[in-house]
């Protein structure tokens, strides 16, 4: 499998992601884990693809990258706000959680597409 289709998940994530950081400016802390929660969604749907793919995913379904990568940077919108009622280890390690799940859920609840 190409891992150039992250390009998919990536290119939505960073545009997304460069609108928090500039909205969200003096509240966003960029730390490894959130890099690590930015990449590791688009890492895990691919790895379901190639390796756990039991519903017959075509090409078609790569459409599910960009929706991910909205989901992804929701979250991260949501994170300088859960970090001020939640400590922020738990909340930079639910982020991660969070994110991670939501490829895992959008692996198992979008069906096979035909090409």
């Amino acid at each position: 499998m190409a891992y150039w289709y992250l390009i998919l998940h990536l290119v939505p994530l960073v545009v997304l992601l460069t609108l928090i950081v500039f909205l969200t400016v003096r509240r966003w802390r960029w730390r490894v884990v959130d890099l690590i929660a930015v990449l590791l969604p688009g890492w895990t749907w691919l790895y379901l693809v190639a390796f756990a793919d039991s519903q017959g995913k075509s090409l078609a379904n790569f459409v599910e990258l960009p929706l991910l990568a909205i989901i992804v940077a929701a979250l991260a919108f949501a994170k300088p706000q859960a970090e001020r009622t939640i400590p922020a280890p738990f909340a930079k390690y639910a982020y991660l959680l969070l994110t991670t799940a939501a490829a895992v859920a959008l692996f198992f609840l979008f069906p096979g597409l035909d090409e």
